[in-house]
């Protein structure tokens, strides 16, 4: 492996609100921001890898059985990620995977997911400015989960009793202490940039730890899946799934619930259920006045 490159499996992705010049029709409720563009791996991928020859696909039921439209669409997950709750926030239609869009700028106007699954991190080497000279001046990054307590490493570390593994999570917060750092001296470097880092890790473990509250009652086991805690093989058919995937934390071996889903992005939105988001919310950020 290329020592500058960083191979991320669970939750990283980089949100956009991107400022454009392009003529539109004023909708009756206008969005709260023009458009989303959504860079990242499986745990924002609409479609994407649904165009692409890997075994990284989620296009077959039982994907998408609790989505708006029962059917799988390639999202990483038995219903909305977290993208399309924050795209509903904002006002916007849910934005659609790049390789699934016809290509045209009416399609495009309000958005489009490059995220695709088993992406990767590129250490900066200045490109980092691309966005920025791209007139982008609104940014959400988000850091890793717990990746640890994901079902597949808890399977392949032989952990008990549904404990995570500590060294995994102890890079991923290391991760997004470092992260957190980067964005901040960035926003600084960057004039009239807004940035904010969003720490899923916080969110996560706010979720495990108070899952009563939250009304799951399977926090290790995924939803999906074969083996101990479901970890071992991956969501290959309906058979393998839960009847009541709400009742879990995790739906397959490495990708959240719908309903967690849900509660971290209210959490990006307005910190609604724990604070994870520095220095401000998306909320603030879209109602806060350029610099």
């Amino acid at each position: 492996m290329d020592s500058n490159t960083i191979t991320i499996s669970i939750i990283l992705s980089l949100i956009i609100l991107f400022n454009l010049s392009i003529a539109q029709q004023e909708p009756v409720i206008p969005p709260l921001a023009p458009a989303l563009f959504v860079i990242g791996d499986s745990s924002v991928d609409s479609g994407t890898n649904n165009f692409l020859g890997t075994f990284a696909r989620s296009d077959r039921l039982p994907y998408g059985r609790d989505f708006d439209t029962h059917q799988p669409t390639g999202r990483f997950s038995n219903g909305r990620i977290p993208v399309d709750y924050l795209a509903l926030r904002l006002g916007l239609p849910f934005v659609p995977s790049y390789l699934g869009q016809a290509g045209n700028v009416k399609d495009m106007i309000h958005g489009v997911n490059y995220a695709s699954a088993g992406a990767g991190i590129i250490a900066i080497s200045g490109s980092e400015l691309n966005l920025y000279n791209l007139n982008v001046r609104k940014m959400v990054v988000m850091g890793l989960a717990p990746i640890g307590c994901a079902p597949r490493y808890m399977w392949e570390y032989g952990t008990e009793n549904g404990d995570c593994v500590e060294p995994i999570n102890d890079m991923s917060i290391e991760f997004n202490f470092l992260m957190r750092y980067i964005v901040e001296k960035l926003a600084e470097e960057l004039p009239d940039a807004n940035i904010i880092f969003c720490d899923v890790y916080e969110g996560s473990m706010d979720i495990l730890n108070n899952h009563n509250h939250y009304g799951f009652n399977v926090t290790s086991e995924a939803c999906c899946g074969f083996g101990k805690y479901r970890g071992w093989l991956m969501c290959l058919s309906p058979e393998m799934a839960c009847s009541n995937a709400s009742n879990y934390i995790w739906w397959d071996q490495f990708h959240p619930t719908d309903t967690v889903n849900g509660i971290l992005a209210d959490n990006i939105w307005n910190g609604e259920h724990t604070k994870m988001c520095y220095p401000m919310h998306l909320q603030d950020m879209v109602n806060q006045k350029a610099k």
